[in-house]
């Protein structure tokens, strides 16, 4: 969905991410627990390369699934724990 959106110029990167995150979330009522980045929410998230509007790497739990290893050199490995110091969330909260 993130792809096609910004590729048929209906709408800007982060818009098409929030539509695909932080809109379906809000919907369903989960936005507790899905769709945003901050402490208390499921550490699921996709790292895109805004670039190619392609997937770099994803995490279910915290934990990396998924690396394209192009197109992240030194990534962590599959199954490691993501670690993001809450001083950074605090920064990207609403």
């Amino acid at each position: 969905m993130v792809r096609n959106m910004v590729a048929w110029g209906i709408c800007g990167f982060e818009q098409a991410v929030q539509m695909a995150t932080t809109n379906p979330a809000r919907l369903l009522r989960l936005d507790g627990e899905y769709g945003a980045i901050h402490p208390g929410c499921r550490a699921d998230l996709v790292l895109w390369d805004r670039e190619r509007l392609a997937p770099c790497a994803t995490w279910v739990d915290g934990k990396l699934l998924w690396c394209d290893s192009h197109a992240l050199k030194g990534a962590p490995q599959p199954q490691q724990r993501l670690q993001i110091p809450h001083e950074s969330l605090a920064a990207t909260a609403p």
